[in-house]
């Protein structure tokens, strides 16, 4: 998949039951579902974006306990990616307490393909660029991460920039998913 710039599309309204990508609200998830928890604090993690890959989601989920660790690698417990299917899902409440970013129209998302490098397009005056999807990102120099359940080498996703909508301790973060089994993960800058 060619590189998208991922922006914040204020006046795009969609059903939040659609299979798409889109940030906060509920996340789409089958009914066998058990929402994660942070592996430091042991609350319900945050459920930040969801990802349309293929015919997949990749669901973000996030500790925003300020006591937890956000950065490193896919052994990091405080950051989650999910891999469900996009047929057959439906929407899931977050558990009680869990904090949720609200759906509203301006946390839909637009797609623009950048005709220039993804660091010069991100900083475009007048538009919220907050990560791109598929391509090749810049910053990771090349590594390519290995997944931990099968070994394999994981399939670069989308890039997330730190910022009003993302907590990353001030960095970029990065979705991977494997193609030999149904693993994804995030990595945040300071890993690679």
């Amino acid at each position: 998949m060619s590189a998208q710039l991922l922006v914040v599309a204020p006046t795009t309204v969609l059903d939040e039951r659609a299979p798409v990508t889109r940030l906060g609200g509920r996340p789409l998830v089958p009914a066998s579902f058990d929402w994660p928890t942070c592996g430091d604090c042991q609350r319900p993690l945050q459920f930040l974006a969801q990802l349309a890959s293929s015919n997949d989601l990749l669901l973000l989920f996030s500790c925003h306990a300020t006591s937890c660790v956000v950065g490193g690698g896919p052994d990091l417990p405080s950051n989650r990616v999910v891999r469900v299917p996009a047929v057959g899902s439906e929407l899931r409440d977050a558990p009680e307490q869990t904090p949720t970013l609200p759906l509203t129209p301006v946390e839909f998302v637009s797609f623009d393909q950048p005709n220039r490098s993804y660091d010069e397009a991100r900083f475009d005056p007048g538009r919220f660029v907050f990560g791109m999807m598929g391509g090749e990102p810049d910053s990771v120099s090349g590594h390519v991460p290995h997944c931990t359940a099968c070994a394999r080498p994981m399939r670069f996703v989308a890039s997330l920039e730190e910022g009003s909508l993302f907590n990353f301790a001030g960095v970029q973060a990065f979705v991977f998913a494997c193609e030999g089994c149904t693993a994804a993960q995030l990595f945040v800058d300071d890993f690679f």
